[in-house]
């Protein structure tokens, strides 16, 4: 059986994590999650996901001081700005 545990000394058991949908906001929902994550000194991870259906965004997860931190990259971040309406914020 896997230890999973919060602090960080699991196994590090890899798993995947595919979503339909995930909604974040009333305005951002992130469509077709993909990721592939481990609890190898805390959860961690890469992952590729489509911001309200429109850009696609790619992340990884990182421990850091006992918290999750997320670093995003795109291609795109015009794109990115629109599809989460920030653009009308500016």
């Amino acid at each position: 059986m896997a230890n999973f545990n919060a602090d960080g000394t699991g196994e590090g058991a890899p798993f995947d994590i595919a979503l339909d949908r995930l909604q974040i906001t009333d305005g951002i929902a992130l469509k077709n999650f993909r990721g592939k994550f481990t609890f190898l000194a805390g959860l961690q991870g890469q992952f590729q996901v489509e911001v309200n259906g429109a850009t696609v965004v790619r992340g990884t997860l990182v421990p850091i001081n006992g918290r999750s931190a997320v670093r995003i990259v795109s291609n795109d971040a015009g794109g990115l700005f629109r599809a989460t309406g920030f653009a009308q914020c500016l």
